[in-house]
Formats: C-alpha cells, sequence, structure tokens
C-alpha cells in the first residue's frame, strides 16, 4: 500500500505485506534478522522455522523456510546472526526447557512448567539447505514439502561445550574473517559481559567447522574471549552490537535486576578496538552521567535501556527502549574516536514530545538508516 496523508494508493505500493504464517504456522515471534544480499534472513526467537526473504523478488512465492523442528526438535531461540560465504548463522539467545522432555519439550506433562533457558548453540545452515523446504499454493491453502534438510546442510558451533558461561547472546556481527557475539545472559536475571570472537577460517564457517571435526581440534581453538566485567563491573547485559571503522560498540540494555527501580537499566556505551581484542583495548562511558552537547547540557539519568544501535557516518544513534517506563530518548553520539571523543558529543532526541501525539513514539525494538531527507517529492 502506498501511504499518504490522505489516503491510500494501491496502483503503486510503497509498504508491501507477507503474512508468513500462511506457508507456516510457526514462522512468526521473530527476534532480528541479518542480511546477505540478495536475502534477508529472520531469526526465530519465540518458535523454530527459519525464514529467507528475497529483497529482489519480494512475494510470497520466493520465500523459502527450514522448519528445524524436523531437523532437530531442540533447535532454536536465536537473535541476528550473519552471513559468511554460502552459510548463514543463527546467533544462540534464548530457548526454554521442561523438567522431563528438556530443551523446548512439547509434553503434555511440561505444558505448565516450561523454564527460559539461554543456550549457546550456534546454527548455520547452507543456501544448499533452502532447497529443501518446498511448499506448493492451491488457492488459499499452503501444502508443505518435507519440511527437512539433509545433514549435509547445516552444522551448529557450541560455544557452551567450552565453557558453560558462554551462552545467551543477544546479537551477532561478522568483520572479516571474524564473527563476534554480543554478550547479554548465561541465566535468568544473570548478566554478563563476556564477549565471543570467533575464528571463521579462510574459506568460511562450514569449511572451518569441518576441519575442526577431522583434525579432532576443539573449537575453543577458535574462540577468544574478552571478560568485559574485568574492565568495569558494570560492563555487562547489551542488547546490541555494531561497527564503525576498527571499533566494535555495544549497545547498553540491563545488567542487575533491581526491581525497586522499576528494572531501569543501565547506560554504559562501550567500544572495542578490534586490533586490540584486549582488556586494553576496551574504553566505555556512562551516558546517565555525562554533560550533553546541547541545551539544556546536564546528564540525562533516563538515557539508559535501549534496544537496538547503528552508525550513520559519524555517528553511533541508540533506539529507545526501556528505562523503568518505556522510553522515547534517542541518544546519538560521535564515535570511532577515543573515550575523550565519545565523552565530548553526546546528545539526545527524545520521540515521545511530540506536538500532535504525546507520548506516543516510545518503546521501540530496532532502527535502520535511510536515504529519506524529512521531504516527500
Amino acid at each position: 500500500t502506498n501511504i499518504t496523508e490522505s489516503h491510500f494508493n494501491f496502483s503503486n505500493p510503497c509498504i508491501h505485506v507477507i503474512d508468513l504464517s500462511t506457508i507456516h504456522p510457526l514462522a512468526r515471534g521473530f527476534r532480528r534478522g541479518f542480511v546477505g544480499y540478495p536475502y534477508v534472513y529472520l531469526s526465530p526467537g519465540e518458535f523454530n522455522v527459519l525464514v529467507r526473504l528475497n529483497m529482489e523478488n519480494f512475494t510470497i512465492d520466493t520465500v523459502k523456510i527450514v522448519a528445524l523442528q524436523n531437523v532437530d526438535v531442540t533447535l532454536g531461540g536465536y537473535s541476528g546472526g550473519f552471513v559468511d560465504g554460502t552459510w548463514a548463522c543463527y546467533n544462540p539467545y534464548r530457548t526454554f526447557y521442561g523438567p522431563v522432555g528438556g530443551l523446548r519439550s512439547t509434553l503434555p506433562v511440561d505444558a505448565n512448567r516450561l523454564q527460559a533457558y539461554f543456550h549457546g548453540r550456534m546454527l548455520c545452515v547452507n543456501s544448499t539447505g533452502w532447497d529443501h523446504d518446498t511448499f506448493i499454493r492451491n488457492g488459499s491453502k499452503v501444502i508443505l514439502g518435507n519440511n527437512s534438510i539433509s545433514s549435509s546442510d547445516y552444522r551448529t558451533f557450541t560455544p557452551s561445550n567450552i565453557s558453560p558461561n558462554y551462552r545467551g547472546f543477544s546479537d551477532a556481527i561478522r568483520v572479516g574473517r571474524y564473527a563476534y557475539l554480543c554478550p547479554y545472559a548465561n541465566d535468568n536475571h544473570v548478566y554478563t559481559g563476556r564477549l565471543l570472537r570467533i575464528y571463521l577460517g579462510p574459506i568460511d564457517i562450514g569449511n572451518l567447522i569441518d576441519s575442526l571435526i577431522e583434525s579432532g581440534s576443539a573449537i575453543s581453538a577458535v574462540v577468544d574471549v574478552l571478560d568485559l566485567t574485568q574492565v568495569d563491573a558494570n560492563y555487562a547485559g547489551f542488547t546490541s552490537i555494531f561497527t564503525a571503522g576498527k571499533y566494535l560498540y555495544l549497545v547498553p540494555y540491563r545488567n542487575a535486576n533491581i526491581l525497586y527501580n522499576g528494572q531501569r537499566g543501565h547506560g554504559n556505551f562501550v567500544q572495542i578496538d578490534m586490533n586490540n581484542f584486549e582488556l586494553s583495548g576496551v574504553s566505555g562511558v556512562d551516558m546517565t552521567t555525562l554533560t550533553r552537547n546541547q541545551i539544556p547540557s546536564f546528564a540525562d539519568t533516563n538515557l539508559r535501556g535501549f534496544s537496538y544501535g547503528f552508525a550513520s557516518g559519524k555517528y553511533g544513534i541508540l533506539v529507545p527502549f526501556y528505562c523503568g517506563v518505556f522510553s522515547g530518548k534517542s541518544a546519538r553520539m560521535t564515535i570511532a574516536g577515543t573515550k575523550a571523543t565519545l565523552e565530548s558529543n553526546l546528545q539526545e532526541l527524545d520521540f515521545a514530545i511530540d506536538r500532535v501525539r504525546p507520548n506516543v513514539y516510545k518503546g521501540f525494538r530496532g532502527g535502520f538508516v535511510g536515504l529519506w531527507q524529512g521531504v516527500d517529492a
């Protein structure tokens, strides 16, 4: 639908909608996605159906799915991911278990006793795997294919086999031949600052995993861990990761289970030098205490609890979510410099202060950069 201020124009649509649940009833409940041109991959957070969309041909007929329950019933619970060569890799986040049936139990005896479980098993699916799941549209009815893939089409990589603490990552990003997993929590309300770096090998991660298996090598040989809490005990519980220049940036969300203040979260924005993946390469600022480069300039203690972040030019933009109440306060900082650079140019924009719709624009879950200049053609 082409939406304007006064009418809908169906002849020249600018918004296209695909109802993925018409392909598979569990193709919903996604938590983030990632791009590997020309495809967009959606990560199943609540359920266990992988989805691949074709950006160049955005129709329901080009959608591909992988129903994980027909591959391994314990797979599921991802947040974001990355593409490496022909492999789409899904970042391990949070799943659930039952005391009788275990991971992702569907047993009736577990129905009212399921508990959240932060896991550490990354899933990578090769491009050949998407051709196994087919569906046929017969009028309004969708007939599913076998909804399975062969063992040669996917790999798993499990950092929690190195240490049970290496799990519960909120996001992931690939930079060159490395993947970085963003630390969030390894148990309910147990927030972590362990940032993982995974070497993806000279070819791709599928080739790397096969080489490790053939040689009998442990995956710890390609995993480096940086415990950010050794720099500052507050550097834990991040909800997003992005890059600019030689730096990684971690977006602050929550690092303590504090009920009396309404779970306000934290505002520690952390920068890591990828050329110096050591504690000495870590710096950060607490945005709740920083003087802002605007009028008024006093520190805003509500600059915390963000859901996402991204780079735009020389700036890092943080998306507002929850700081004890749903927040509309976006933060912008100059990045790709020293700690002094981060400290000197913090600004905020409160979307909830809107003359037409006051106190409406708040509690966002993501964002992106576009070319729109704010003026309609």
